[in-house]
């Protein structure tokens, strides 16, 4: 092996971000670059990102993001799109306003400032390396763009779309988003409601998924599930949602159709 690579083994623990930590003690770099053990990159990716760093004294470089099914030739979509400048420099709150209400550009195989890693949140779901994502760029003084590609493989089978407690953690990180934008765009009304209204929308649907593939989980799983989607709905402020929403028709629904979901619905406005 090339005496710059080292390899080093450990436990699988079910989740990326302790990979990750676990990378980050023995590094010793100013930067450092995550990539995915089943995607690729451009041949010249490493030294398109350095140099851009380098150009713009960026603490965030991020690559164009191209997701495959297959092989590489059969690109399914791209972030950002064709018509984006991305010889454009832009602080952190800029570039994470474009992660919001739809990715309108990739992070995968960005380049970081080790720093930004160190000092932003791990968090414990599953889907946490979303908002984890965003705290990196809104820390960012400085994000540019490289013109080079980062190839993200579409894996329908993959273990985190299946069935089971980890599918369901996303209702939390959806639910910590708009905790995000509370803090991060407090005078942006718009962006919090609708990110809250998305949040309920999802929470929804995933209560109608779990009750619809419940018969074959196991017992512990049920639990575990109902678990989170009861501390999802905990973070939400019901109220509010449906002030700028109303999803009367699926509350009732819902209500009607599971004893546990109505629990919740009269413990929450009963406080």
């Amino acid at each position: 092996m090339d005496g710059r690579f080292v390899g080093m083994e450990k436990v699988n623990e079910g989740s990326p971000a302790k990979t990750v930590q676990y990378g980050l003690k023995h590094v010793d770099s100013e930067f450092v670059i995550t990539i995915g053990d089943d995607d690729a990159i451009s041949d010249d990716f490493v030294e398109k990102l350095l140099k851009r760093q380098k150009d713009t004294n960026a603490d965030t470089v991020v690559p164009r993001l191209l997701c495959f099914g297959g092989d590489l030739n059969n690109v399914l979509w791209e972030l950002p799109d064709k018509k984006f400048d991305n010889q454009q420099v832009m602080n952190g709150y800029e570039g994470v306003r474009l992660t919001l209400l739809g990715w309108k550009i990739g992070f995968n195989g960005s380049l970081i400032r080790k720093t930004l890693m160190e000092t932003t949140t791990f968090g414990e779901w599953s889907h946490s390396d979303e908002l984890k994502t965003r705290e990196i760029l809104v820390n960012s003084k400085v994000v540019a763009f490289a013109d080079t590609n980062y190839y993200y493989r579409s894996n329908p089978a993959s273990i985190t779309n299946a069935v089971s407690p980890r599918l369901f953690d996303r209702t939390i990180v959806e639910a910590q988003l708009v905790q995000f934008a509370q803090k991060y765009f407090p005078n942006d009304e718009n962006l919090i409601k609708e990110l809250a209204r998305l949040h309920f929308s999802g929470l929804q649907y995933n209560i109608v998924l779990y009750e619809s593939k419940k018969d074959s989980l196991s017992v512990n799983d049920q639990k575990k599930i109902v678990q989170v989607l009861e501390k999802s709905y905990g973070m939400s402020d019901i109220r509010e949602i449906l002030k700028c929403s109303p999803k009367w028709g699926v509350v009732i629904a819902l209500l009607r159709r599971y004893k546990w979901y109505h629990r919740l619905v009269v413990s929450h406005f009963s406080k």
